[in-house]
């Protein structure tokens, strides 16, 4: 895996303070407790940072780069295509962080990003 895909995290998450493995937020936010969603976040961030996230992220970089079309794209359905490219899991949240920490427009939607290519 590349060193960079701690820095594309992090340039990410300066874009997005609310991204995690999951993506943005935590899972039904709204319906939880702030102790519990605080809870989720920080594991939901530790997962995106472990090992196995940045090798995802590492694996998402390599698919932007072969210069995939990324226009108004949902960040959800674009997680599958790296999927069946890399034959791996790989979570929203590290498609996200690889998109943004590579400077991609998004838009956020739900817990997901709409990417759209910088004019």
């Amino acid at each position: 895996m590349s060193a960079s895909s701690r820095q594309l995290i992090e340039r990410a998450i300066e874009r997005e303070p609310r991204l995690t493995y999951f993506g943005i937020g935590v899972y039904a936010e709204n319906r939880k407790r702030a102790a519990d969603v605080d809870r989720e976040f920080n594991l939901l961030r530790t997962q995106l940072l472990s090992p196995e996230g940045l090798a995802e992220v590492d694996l998402c970089e390599r698919w932007l780069s072969e210069g995939q079309d990324l226009d108004k794209r949902n960040s959800y359905g674009l997680k599958h295509e790296v999927e069946n490219w890399a034959d791996a899991y790989i979570s929203n949240g590290a498609l996200i962080a690889a998109a943004l920490g590579l400077g991609y427009e998004y838009a956020v939607s739900g817990p997901n990003v709409v990417l759209s290519v910088a004019s």
